[in-house]
């Protein structure tokens, strides 16, 4: 059996709970019909057109906090299925040259999520 990725996953979990949620909904919904419209790199943005009614969205717990809390929005519980993510360190330098950067990189790097490359 092919394993299904992480996209795949996430939309047909969303379109089962969507089913299992909106019980009046005029059609049941099926992963293969969700479409992704676009790509937004700004969280904060997202959140904004989510509590619009555009659409669903992936975004850090830390960036809906606010949201949550008023209950503009609500939370798609994906259990049982990790997403993970890529963040990259980046400098001018090989290495900081000021203390503070010199400070932070070596937090970072003794951060215990970091995976040094």
């Amino acid at each position: 059996m092919e394993k299904k990725s992480n996209r795949n996953w996430t939309l047909d979990r969303f379109a089962q709970w969507f089913n299992a949620v909106v019980p009046g909904a005029h059609r049941k919904i099926d992963a293969k019909d969700i479409k992704i419209a676009m790509t937004i790199g700004n969280p904060e943005l997202a959140v904004q057109l989510v509590q619009s009614g555009i659409g669903i969205a992936f975004v850090s717990k830390w960036s809906v906090f606010k949201a949550i809390k008023d209950g503009s929005i609500k939370i798609l519980d994906i259990s049982g299925r990790k997403l993970k993510r890529k963040f990259y360190l980046v400098n001018a330098e090989k290495e900081p040259v000021t203390m503070t950067g010199k400070i932070f990189w070596d937090f970072v790097k003794g951060y215990r999520f970091f995976v040094p490359l």
